[in-house]
């Protein structure tokens, strides 16, 4: 393992580059930072201009061409930002506050962002002109405000959108024309949504019942998991293949489910705060869970044993993330660190292989030396 102090607060955006060597991360502390993971140290800061400085990065996303990167934050604005250099391309301003999603186009010609007044607004890259604001989703009528649109993405085939509010409204609008194709309404906030790879499937993740739910937008039925998590549901996750479908929740557990039928393959329960992510590993057979507990452990997700378990960071565990080859995972913590972990070869395992779901002995992650004179601690 090799930690880096390079953010001076919580890192709140972290996202891969499209080929495994870079990560751009984001901070409370108004930085964006990309690192390069073979010598292991950040390759560039971007220090943001003064009128950026106070906000908050929030969403971080790199173009499928992995030449620019698009950070949203609290200010409105989104920048676009050259990695090699670590200066700006452009700005594109669309009066949308507080910036809570940003999501490229598969082919990388449009740009969305969801933000906190209601509002989610597509940009053409190419010159910055604004080419949809969609503006459907309900108020809030308990503060009788604009509801907080907290994540917006694209169908694989890019042909259609789907946004969800905070009030608990599921749209799915086509990006030319801004028509509402669909619509699902929940009595509170659907806290995580999923694209399914290839298919016109959503996983939605529900806090108010606790449930995992499957809308297929072809047939319009909407299946329901027969048997509720104990807290709120924080994450869903279709496989690599979308053959099975991840889910986590606050009562610190996380299960791997049939799709089809939303039952429970297998229960993964050893985690004492909430799951506040997980990721599947490139070939699906691994999964990753950071919680509150402050720790990251891996999973085998054909049998369940849990094969590696470690206490990540000093603040609760905000992200988890594997390398395009499987070999390395990346966390991000409320201590402001990120910390690269070696996931295959990288940890010893003490006695004999535990039984599905029964807790493993602490293993120890292989330190990843740092070069070039990077700190570790």
């Amino acid at each position: 393992m090799a930690s880096f102090e390079g953010h001076s607060s919580t890192i709140w955006g972290l996202d891969w580059h499209p080929d495994g060597q870079l990560i751009a991360t984001g901070s409370v502390d108004g930085t964006l930072k990309v690192w390069d993971t073979t010598s292991l140290r950040p390759n560039r800061t971007m220090e943001l201009p003064p009128e950026f400085r106070q906000q908050t990065i929030k969403s971080l996303d790199w173009h499928p061409d992995g030449e620019t990167i698009a950070a949203g934050g609290t200010l409105g604005e989104l920048m676009l930002i050259d990695p090699q250099s670590g200066m700006e391309k452009d700005r594109l301003s669309g009066e949308i506050w507080n910036v809570q999603s940003t999501r490229w186009s598969p082919d990388g010609k449009r740009l969305a962002a969801a933000g906190q007044d209601n509002e989610v607004v597509i940009w053409d890259v190419s010159n910055g002109n604004i080419l949809q604001r969609f503006g459907e989703h309900d108020l809030d009528a308990v503060a009788s405000q604009p509801s907080i649109v907290h994540s917006v993405s694209w169908s694989p085939d890019q042909s259609l959108v789907a946004s969800c509010s905070q009030v608990g409204r599921m749209l799915v609008w086509e990006p030319d024309s801004g028509k509402v194709i669909a619509s699902y309404k929940e009595t509170w906030l659907i806290s995580s949504v999923d694209w399914h790879p290839r298919l016109n499937r959503l996983a939605l993740g529900s806090c108010h019942d606790k449930t995992v739910k499957i809308w297929d937008l072809d047939s319009g039925q909407v299946t329901e998991a027969a048997d509720p998590f104990g807290g709120g549901m924080t994450v869903v996750r279709w496989s690599p293949d979308g053959k099975r479908l991840a889910a986590s929740s606050q009562d610190g557990s996380a299960r791997i489910l049939d799709p089809n039928s939303l039952e429970t393959q297998i229960s993964l329960s050893d985690h004492t705060g909430a799951v506040t992510d997980l990721a599947w590993s490139p070939d699906g057979t691994r999964l990753a869970t950071g919680s509150e507990d402050l720790t990251v452990k891996i999973w085998d997700t054909r049998s369940g044993a849990q094969t590696l378990s470690f206490r990540a960071h000093e603040g609760a565990v905000n992200c988890v993330e594997w390398s395009s080859d499987g070999t390395q995972l990346i966390s991000a913590g409320r201590d402001s660190l990120i910390k690269w972990w070696d996931a295959g070869l990288g940890y010893r395992r003490h006695g004999q292989p535990n039984s599905p779901g029964s807790r493993t002995q602490e293993g120890r992650a292989r330190l990843i030396p740092p070069r070039n004179g990077a700190s570790t601690r």
